[in-house]
């Protein structure tokens, strides 16, 4: 039989992994008396045991961390300004056997996740979590900075219906200089109503551009990336969507990992929205299905080095035309993301990619998972004109990679920044059904003077099903031209193409034959040239037949070449020293090699 009284009074302590009851070291179950005192003098006096929690309610007045096991089988009572941590029991079954109530459990698992002072996790089981409206964790966690490293591990999140989940929307003049400060809006009409994370519409700006943090003293507010075409005054559109896993209310959050997380949206709430700032967070083998807007969000430099891996996202609008889908799966702002290994279903867009130093590997884009007639919309979006970037060993279906430079402000003094620094390796393109506009790799200029420079395209996979596309790239030009001139460094070369009316190929060795003498021979290679180029180079003219004159002599000649030439400047002009005829294999290329 257990000897009773406070741990100050009796000397009696537990056997080393011995079972020590709290109340004999004072707790009464009573929901009044403070027990704190008595919970740690249990814990301490275990030595590798476990600490029981007998029936009956708890109270803790104040924070209270137990290294030892413990087994409940009562109630804990604990202002939700404190933090229980039980180091050996971070779990939710543990956290909702003491506190009942598994939202109101999982908040303060999550608070005594953050408060340890070692890399912790924190292990959902197999719970289930149903959320009537989003969870702030920077609030539950009472902190606004975190650099831990943490787990949150396991569990299902289910959105269910409520008011809370219904967006944010305020619309207010501001203005922009993007000459002072291409990432802020000043004087804004209304900026009370604002939120950190809100999404950025109107006229000139970007995709992916969310407020980043608000100044309501001076009225103004920092934008998670610059705008390409504001006018200096003029109204914007600030809609915040409500996610089930809200770290915006963290300054910084690094390190951070979720894995094997399911969450459940049902078109009624957003997933997953990181911190303004910070570094590492790490998304793993999560289901994210059915979010309302957006699967994962950041709204500042809280991506940098960010991995999401082997997830697996779907739209709540996939049955809807691809042209008409709004949802996002992804957005980066920050340097260094890695995301691979993902399978991306039935969005408007799978990823927008600004920031720079990224890889894109392994993932499947599937914009129709039946085959059915569909025009291939951009996935990928890169936003940054030099986005160094990699994208290899994916997967699209019915699906494009648009680079573009709409987060470029326009006229802000930073040169004429070309569009490329990517690489487009080893991955498989397939179109059902696709039209004369269809294209798997566009450019789209958002700012004047836009040429390309390092781009590559390199021994990817090209087909069409079910109809002939005209050709695999295009430049849309609905905002502004692309000055092909200027190109350098462009490699679209060793790639497989299936059901496509012209190859593209750069630098591109083609026959001309050329029956009747002439001292002048027109070559026309712009058909098979990217992106519309002209030729900029001829690195090799070899006679693939017997140069002969007139009178059927052999000439053995280097021919003269002039370039470009013709009507739309994309054409090659052989000058010889007399007319002859004969066939050349020539080597052109559309750029210039650095």
């Amino acid at each position: 039989m257990s000897e009773t009284g406070t741990s100050a009074d009796c000397p009696w302590r537990a056997p080393h992994g011995s079972v020590a009851d709290m109340r004999d070291y004072g707790a009464v179950g009573d929901g009044r008396q403070d027990c704190s005192d008595a919970f740690e003098a249990a814990s301490a006096a275990c030595r590798g045991g476990v600490v029981r929690v007998p029936p009956g309610v708890y109270r803790l007045g104040r924070d209270v961390t137990i290294d030892a096991r413990v087994r409940i089988e009562g109630r804990l009572s604990q202002a939700s300004e404190k933090t229980l941590l039980l180091r050996q029991n971070l779990d939710l079954g543990t956290y909702a056997d003491a506190f009942g109530d598994a939202v109101e459990a999982f908040g303060r698992a999550f608070r005594a996740l953050l408060a340890s002072d070692e890399p912790a996790s924190l292990d959902l089981g197999e719970r289930h979590l149903d959320l009537r409206g989003p969870l702030d964790m920077a609030a539950i966690a009472g902190r606004s900075v975190s650099r831990e490293k943490c787990t949150l591990r396991g569990g299902r999140i289910s959105a269910a219906s409520s008011p809370a989940w219904d967006d944010g929307n305020v619309t207010s003049a501001a203005r922009y200089d993007a000459f002072c400060r291409a990432t802020r809006l000043t004087h804004l009409d209304d900026v009370d109503g604002i939120e950190v994370g809100a999404l950025v519409t109107g006229q000139g700006v970007g995709s992916g551009v969310f407020v980043r943090a608000i100044d309501r003293d001076a009225r103004t507010i920092d934008l998670s990336q610059p705008l390409w075409g504001a006018q200096p005054l003029q109204s914007y559109r600030f809609r915040r969507f409500r996610y089930a896993l809200d770290f915006s209310g963290f300054t910084r959050l690094d390190r951070m990992e979720l894995e094997g997380v399911d969450l459940r949206l049902h078109n009624l709430a957003s997933g997953i929205l990181l911190a303004p700032d910070g570094d590492a967070v790490q998304i793993r083998d999560c289901v994210i299905d059915a979010p309302r807007a957006r699967a994962i969000a950041s709204p500042g430099r809280g991506c940098r080095d960010l991995r999401v891996e082997r997830c697996r996202m779907i739209a709540a609008d996939r049955d809807a035309p691809a042209t008409r889908r709004a949802s996002v799966a992804l957005n980066v702002n920050g340097t260094g993301a890695t995301i691979r290994d993902n399978r991306v279903e039935g969005f408007g867009t799978g990823l927008i990619l600004g920031g720079t130093g990224h890889m894109v590997a392994g993932n499947e884009w599937v914009q129709n998972a039946e085959r059915r007639a569909a025009t291939p919309t951009p996935v990928i979006v890169l936003t940054r004109a030099r986005s160094a970037a990699l994208i290899t060993g994916n997967r699209f279906a019915n699906g494009a990679i648009l680079l573009t430079d709409q987060h470029h402000a326009a006229g802000a003094c930073e040169g004429r920044p070309a569009l490329g620094s990517v690489t487009i390796r080893g991955n498989v393109f397939d179109a059902w059904a696709a039209s004369d506009e269809t294209a798997f790799v566009v450019l789209k200029p958002f700012g004047k003077d836009r040429t390309i420079r390092d781009l590559g395209v390199v021994g990817n996979i090209f087909r069409s099903v079910g109809g002939v596309m005209r050709r695999v790239e295009r430049v849309d030009a609905a905002i502004a031209p692309l000055d092909v001139a200027r190109a350098r460094e462009v490699h679209f070369s060793n790639n497989v193409f299936q059901g496509v009316g012209q190859e593209t190929v750069n630098p591109v060795t083609l026959d001309f034959d050329q029956p009747y003498c002439a001292d002048a021979w027109l070559l026309d290679p712009s058909g098979w040239l990217p992106f519309g180029g002209v030729v900029r180079g001829v690195s090799a003219v070899v006679p693939s037949r017997p140069i002969v004159d007139a009178a059927g002599r052999v000439r053995h000649e280097v021919p003269r070449t002039l370039l470009p030439t013709g009507r739309n400047r994309n054409r090659v002009k052989l000058c010889w020293s007399r007319a002859v005829k004969g066939r050349v294999s020539v080597t052109m290329r559309c750029d210039k090699p650095t």
